[in-house]
């Protein structure tokens, strides 16, 4: 088993991190970063889950970057194209819940798509759960 706990993403090389409190803390743009005096603000280094696997294929993978899930993904889209199962948060964006799921319905077609809403105290969370029953590309019965 292999499990990572880093700042991921995708085409970008830094995230940058706000965090105002507990319900405000977010990734946030260059130029909100430097409309905001860079005040509060972290700049991260991130990297792509594709260049730190490499060759490797990953069955599972969790997001939940605070407003970064899309270059996230970007930055896994051969782990996604090979059927890595994935459940990704929704919520840090209202364009992320039309975005993600296209996005990763793009890079691999064969995905079913769920969307659920979890509630827990003190606040609430969507996630999008993409699951690829078929990972090799086959249907059942094509089988050689």
């Amino acid at each position: 088993y292999f499990a990572m706990n880093a700042p991921v993403g995708g085409l970008l090389e830094k995230a940058y991190f706000i965090s105002k409190g507990f319900e405000d803390s977010c990734i946030i743009t260059k130029e909100e970063a430097e409309a905001a005096g860079m005040e509060g603000v972290q700049t991260i280094e991130t990297v792509a889950l594709d260049d730190v696997l490499k060759d490797k294929r990953v069955t599972f993978i969790k997001f939940d970057v605070e407003g970064s899930e899309k270059e996230a993904i970007e930055g896994c889209s051969r782990q996604i194209s090979n059927g890595a199962n994935v459940i990704c948060a929704l919520y840090h964006r209202n364009e992320d819940m039309f975005e993600l799921p296209l996005l990763v319905k793009r890079i691999n077609p064969r995905y079913k798509l769920y969307i659920r809403h979890q509630l827990y105290i003190p606040a609430w969370e969507t996630n999008l759960y993409a699951i690829c029953d078929d990972p090799n590309g086959m249907t059942a019965g094509t089988e050689g």
